[in-house]
C-alpha cells in the first residue's frame, strides 16, 4: 500500500500541476488576445505590446516545463506504488503538454503569422545590436535577444504544426474553421524563412567546455526547431497540394 508520505506528497504534485494548467490556459487567453490586439495597433505602440509578448511567451514555457515535470513525477510515483492497470496511468491527466498544445489550437493562423513576424524582428535587432555598442554591453544583449528568438521560435513552431494538424480534425461546416484558420498557406513563406535562418552552418571550434556545452544545446535547439518548420511545411503542402 501507499504510505501517508507518498499520498501527500502525490496529493501536492497533483495541485501543484493543476495550478500549473490553469495558469497556462489564462495565459493562452492573454496570448489570444494581445496579439490580435497588436494587428489593430499603430506601429509606434506595438514595440512595448511585443515584449508583453515574449514575456508570456517565456512564462509559458515555464509553466510547461513544470507542470511537465509534475505530471511525469506523478507518472513515476504511480509506476511504482500503483497497482492500477497502465491504461489508467495514460489517460487524460497524464497526456504530454506538446500533445495538449496539438489538440485544441488556441491562436489563430493570423496570430500564429504575428508571432513569426516578432520572431523575426528580434533577429533582426539581435544583428543590428552585433554591428553596434560595446562588446560587452554587445554579447549581454545579444544573449538575451538569442533566448529570446529561441522562446518565441520553438512556441510558435509547436503551436504552428499542432494548427495544422488540427484544422484536419475539425469539420468544413463548422462556423468557427474559417475564423480559428482562415487560409493557412500564409504560414508558408516564414515557415521558409525559418528553415533559411536556421540552416546548418559551420561548426564552431572552441577549447572552453561551457561555451562548448552552451553550443552543444543552442544547436540541439536549433536543429529541433528546423525539424518542426520542415515537418510544418509537409503538412502544409499535404493540405494545399
Amino acid at each position: 500500500g501507499l504510505s501517508q508520505d507518498t499520498v501527500s506528497a502525490s496529493l501536492e504534485e497533483d495541485k501543484r500541476t493543476s495550478y500549473c494548467l490553469i495558469i497556462l490556459g489564462i495565459v493562452q487567453v492573454l496570448l489570444n488576445y494581445i496579439i490580435t490586439d497588436l494587428e489593430k495597433q499603430p506601429e509606434g505602440k506595438k514595440g512595448e505590446i511585443e515584449k508583453d509578448i515574449v514575456d508570456l511567451v517565456d512564462l509559458y514555457e515555464s509553466l510547461e516545463k513544470e507542470a511537465g515535470k509534475s505530471k511525469q513525477s506523478n507518472i513515476g510515483k504511480r509506476v511504482r506504488f500503483s497497482s492500477r492497470s497502465k491504461s489508467d496511468d495514460t489517460g487524460v491527466g497524464f497526456v504530454s503538454i506538446n500533445e495538449e498544445r496539438e489538440q485544441v489550437p488556441f491562436l489563430s493562423t493570423s496570430s500564429i503569422y504575428q508571432l513569426f513576424l516578432i520572431a523575426f524582428k528580434l533577429h533582426s535587432s539581435k544583428s543590428a545590436c552585433n554591428l553596434s555598442g560595446s562588446q560587452d554591453d554587445s554579447q549581454s544583449s545579444s544573449a538575451k535577444t538569442e533566448k529570446s528568438i529561441s522562446g518565441v521560435l520553438s512556441f510558435t513552431l509547436h503551436v504552428c504544426i499542432g494548427h495544422i494538424r488540427s484544422s484536419l480534425c475539425m469539420k468544413e461546416e463548422n462556423p468557427l474553421k474559417p475564423l480559428v484558420y482562415g487560409d493557412m498557406i500564409v504560414l508558408g513563406p516564414p515557415l521558409m524563412k525559418v528553415v533559411y535562418l536556421l540552416k546548418p552552418g559551420p561548426l564552431v571550434v572552441t577549447g572552453q567546455t561551457n561555451k562548448e556545452n552552451k553550443g552543444r544545446k543552442v544547436a540541439e535547439g536549433r536543429k529541433q526547431c528546423l525539424h518542426l518548420a520542415l515537418l510544418s511545411l509537409k503538412e502544409l503542402l499535404s493540405i494545399y497540394s
